[in-house]
């Protein structure tokens, strides 16, 4: 009987870590194929007549959608300006 419940044991601990595997590839595969779109995708935000601030190879770009006659982009706009601003 013991000998069983071992097997049992080991059996679901060798299929726990080959989907414990199996999953953080899976995730660097996807995060690294996000990542090139993004690089790709980049461009399309920022334009010639864009205002920018800041460095240009900053780890955060933030872009700012800001309609004055949207109410909420004017509930938002202090909260915006305050994160630019830390």
């Amino acid at each position: 009987m013991n000998a069983k419940k071992f097997t049992i044991i080991g059996l679901v601990a060798i299929v726990a870590l080959f989907f414990y595997f199996g999953m953080n590839a899976y995730q660097k595969r996807v995060q690294a194929a996000q990542e090139v779109q993004v690089k790709a995708e980049q461009t399309r935000l920022v334009r010639m007549h864009s205002p920018v601030f800041g460095p240009q190879g900053a780890p955060v770009t933030i872009v700012e959608f800001f309609d004055p006659a949207c109410e909420t982009c004017r509930a938002f706009y202090p909260i915006v300006k305050n994160l630019m601003a830390q």
